[in-house]
């Protein structure tokens, strides 16, 4: 006898190979939604139809879990195609004509999907993803992020076309559009001189958008401020720019070289003065949130260490001559002290 004789029919070896395939389905099924999250239950429905995609799921990389994610939400939403079409070609065909055809645009090369993350996005995100990667200039903010997210993948979407044509990705990523003009027009509100063209290439140059306090500092440290309440003696004297600023707290070690006191200073609700007695101190001045008014907030030598007594009074006493009084510690007023 030859081996002829105990050969199967084509159909049944079929049959047979497709219940060999839905039973290795049945055993991937229920990890889908672990895995896809919001589309493990109509992932599992096409394998109902198509059991071999279940191989096509299991243990899929990144890559593969957000393609099929971005097919699955393009054929929800443009209803294009039905459940049987993206089951027989999900898996099948080249990748970027099954987005073509799900979302009735094309979206480009999915390399761009191998630097989103290990785990799905909400289904808001994919719909975003799909107006990110049919743009050119989205496609290429998004190419800008070091981290795509749901939400930075959501302000990119979001962006007006003006916004995307002169900024980086990261930026728009880090403060979305109506952070990044609002930092434009904050900065052409203390810099007047510079022209929003080099606001906006110094915003631009930023490789990291959350070191934006060194760009503001950069922009702030030859700033002129405010006329101080109080124009001192012989020994104590206003500071009036934001160079005098930095060079006081580095000549007395403290915080006066910082964005954050430079802010209140150029915002007028601070003013300080360097006082030479027997000891170098700086002297704070704070305006009350309520009155408008100036008292001292704080006096401090080197480090801010506390003068010695004697010196201490004398300067209290200046300034109260002057109409700033000094509180001690003593609470006067929403949010400062007379000393903290």
């Amino acid at each position: 006898m030859s081996g002829i004789a105990f050969a199967r029919p084509e159909s049944q070896s079929n049959n047979r190979s497709l219940r060999s395939a839905r039973r290795r389905s049945a055993l991937t099924l229920a990890s889908l939604q672990k895995r896809y999250d919001w589309a493990g239950r109509p992932l599992w429905q096409l394998c109902q139809i198509e059991p071999r995609l279940a191989d096509f799921l299991r243990d899929a990389p990144a890559h593969t879990l957000h393609y099929t994610a971005l097919a699955l939400r393009g054929m929800q939403k443009r209803r294009r195609v039905v459940d049987a079409w993206l089951a027989t070609n999900l898996a099948s065909r080249a990748r970027r004509d099954v987005l073509r055809e799900v979302w009735g645009f094309d979206l480009g090369s999915t390399r761009a999907l191998a630097r989103l993350g290990d785990e799905p996005m909400v289904v808001a995100s994919y719909d975003a993803l799909a107006i990110v990667l049919a743009d050119p200039g989205r496609r290429r903010a998004f190419g800008d992020l070091p981290r795509p997210t749901d939400l930075v993948i959501l302000r990119i979407a979001d962006a007006p076309d003006a916004v995307i044509a002169s900024t980086r990705g990261r930026l728009i990523g880090r403060f979305g559009a109506a952070g990044v003009t609002f930092l434009a027009d904050g900065i052409a509100r203390i810099r007047p001189d510079l022209s929003h063209e080099a606001i906006q290439r110094a915003l631009n140059a930023l490789e990291k958008p959350a070191k934006i306090d060194n760009l503001l500092t950069r922009l702030s440290r030859d700033l002129v401020l405010p006329d101080p309440p109080w124009i001192g003696t012989g020994t104590i004297t206003p500071l009036r720019t934001v160079r005098e600023l930095r060079a006081a707290g580095l000549r007395l070690e403290n915080c006066l070289n910082s964005l954050a006191i430079w802010s209140e200073a150029l915002g007028g609700q601070r003013a300080f003065y360097l006082v030479e007695e027997r000891e170098l101190c700086i002297v704070a001045l704070g305006r009350h949130e309520v009155f408008g008014t100036w008292f001292v907030h704080s006096l401090a030598k080197r480090r801010n260490g506390m003068p010695a007594r004697d010196v201490k009074r004398r300067i209290v006493e200046a300034f109260a001559a002057a109409g700033l009084p000094y509180f001690d510690g003593a609470p006067i007023g929403i949010g400062l002290d007379g000393d903290d």
